[in-house]
């Protein structure tokens, strides 16, 4: 952060917020499940508007909002992709003001969320771009709210993370669990040369044993992997599944070696 910070009473300073109109809708659909979001890629908390993330004409998700330092971010511009099933958000940074100073000003931190809607999973990427020249320090947090939060979990494996689980109307940090079996018989075991947390599942019957609390690679998560596979038995070309799941068709063709090697065994 620059060390000159802008006093909002300043004439000629406007301050930015989000408060921009984001209210009209847009729409991903892939096979039996849609998505509705604004054109921030949020689903707002309302009760009279037709927000959600539906799988088999039930609501799953009703809420599924970012916040960036506890504040709404600046939408830019929105794009579909995919022929409808993905959505390409970019956004920025409000104006931060602490003791009548603006301390962050807006347009200092790019967002981009990229999201795709495929076989009952959404997926969700997002890039964080610092235009300042100093390092920031940045909260991204995520408010979340489900109409049957105990069955999320089974029906949208995609919302299914090794730190994360539904509780309420929020998102509750609870013990790592192998991504799996998701048995949370999991202890440390090392870190990675780039530092990354290494975890190994205890359970006997698992069939992986070791992973990563955080992938770097979409292309590793085993989510991604089982739905090359899915894909593949659907018929689906190599460049059509790593267009679709954002990995490259080398990934693509690496875990079709795999599974067709465990398969003959």
């Amino acid at each position: 952060m620059s060390a000159e910070h802008v006093h909002p009473e300043e004439e000629y300073y406007l301050l930015a917020s989000a408060s921009a109109q984001r209210r009209p809708q847009f729409l991903l659909n892939h096979a039996e499940s849609f998505a509705i979001f604004d054109l921030g890629g949020d689903i707002p908390l309302a009760r009279r508007e037709a927000y959600g993330l539906f799988h088999c004409g039930t609501r799953f998700l009703s809420r599924y909002e970012l916040r960036l330092n506890g504040q709404l971010p600046l939408l830019l511009s929105t794009m579909t992709t995919h022929e409808g099933s993905g959505v390409v958000t970019y956004l920025s940074n409000a104006d931060e003001v602490q003791q009548g100073e603006v301390i962050l000003l807006r347009d200092s931190v790019a967002v981009r969320r990229d999201k795709t809607l495929l076989a009952g999973t959404l997926y969700e990427r997002i890039h964080l771009h610092n235009f300042t020249q100093e390092p920031l320090s940045l909260e991204l947090r995520f408010l979340c709210g489900a109409d049957f939060a105990g069955s999320v979990l089974k029906q949208l494996p995609g919302l299914n993370t090794p730190c994360c689980k539904f509780h309420g109307a929020g998102v509750a940090v609870v013990a790592v669990q192998c991504p799996e079996c998701e048995s949370q018989e999991v202890v440390r075991y090392g870190r990675q040369a780039n530092g990354e947390q290494r975890y190994r599942c205890n359970n006997v019957g698992c069939g992986r044993r070791i992973f990563l609390g955080r992938y770097h690679h979409s292309g590793r998560l085993p989510e991604v992997k089982r739905q090359i596979v899915d894909m593949a038995l659907k018929g689906s070309g190599i460049r059509a599944t790593a267009r679709v799941l954002g990995v490259s068709p080398t990934t693509v063709m690496t875990t079709r070696k795999k599974k067709r090697r465990r398969s003959t065994r």
